[in-house]
């Protein structure tokens, strides 16, 4: 059926002129290949809402750079990246084990430079 569709001419012209527009037909990569590997290992928890990530982009960053974006703390969570309004729970159980919680600011730095500020 979606074959039918796509070989209907009229329909494969609107298909074309969304494409001259700019609507991406596939997914295309995000990000280079060569991204330094500065989260390799790392166990990163975000939480709340990032300025400048999607839910889905942050965890993109963060498998790109080599670490594991995990959606809940626990002792083998490396950092807790805290955006606006963050889980209460999950801060409080990351003060609870001493995992540090960072700010987006602080995951740039991390991210650029493998350590924190």
């Amino acid at each position: 059926s979606i074959r039918d569709w796509f070989d209907t001419p009229w329909r494969a012209a609107i298909v074309d002129r969304w494409a001259a527009a700019g609507v991406r037909m596939e997914d295309e990569p995000e990000f280079q290949a060569d991204v330094p590997q500065h989260l390799e290992g790392m166990k990163i928890v975000a939480t709340g809402t990032l300025r400048d990530y999607t839910r889905e982009q942050i965890k993109t960053v963060i498998s790109h750079a080599g670490g594991h974006p995990v959606d809940s703390v626990s002792k083998n969570t490396r950092y807790v990246l805290a955006g606006d309004s963050p889980g209460k729970s999950k801060i409080t159980k990351a003060e609870k084990l001493g995992i540090p919680v960072i700010t987006e600011e602080q995951f740039t730095y991390l991210l650029r430079n493998g350590t924190l500020p």
